[in-house]
């Protein structure tokens, strides 16, 4: 992950279910920013996608306000491109 005007970020992938969820964490200046994406069936044709983004850790609090607006930005890019590619 490249946050806009900062330097790479090393996303280690935590937690892989086939077909589910994946979880994708990221640990810097003692915080752990951890992403879930879930795959959640709605019915035959339909799914939803749900993105959850957790920060903890020492000054959790402080920090999420500040770099959470960052990091989730795009999110709504990221959907609409992930809906493009599924249809086809």
């Amino acid at each position: 992950m490249t946050p806009p005007g900062d330097d790479p970020i090393l996303l280690v992938i935590a937690k892989a279910v086939e077909n589910e969820l994946f979880v994708d964490e990221a640990r810097f200046d003692g915080l752990l920013l951890s992403t879930t994406h879930r795959i959640e069936r709605i019915d035959q044709d339909r799914i939803r996608v749900v993105y959850r983004l957790e920060i903890t850790g020492s000054g959790a609090d402080e920090a999420g306000p500040q770099i959470g607006p960052g990091i989730t930005a795009d999110w709504p890019d990221t959907m609409t491109a992930l809906v493009r590619m599924a249809r086809g």
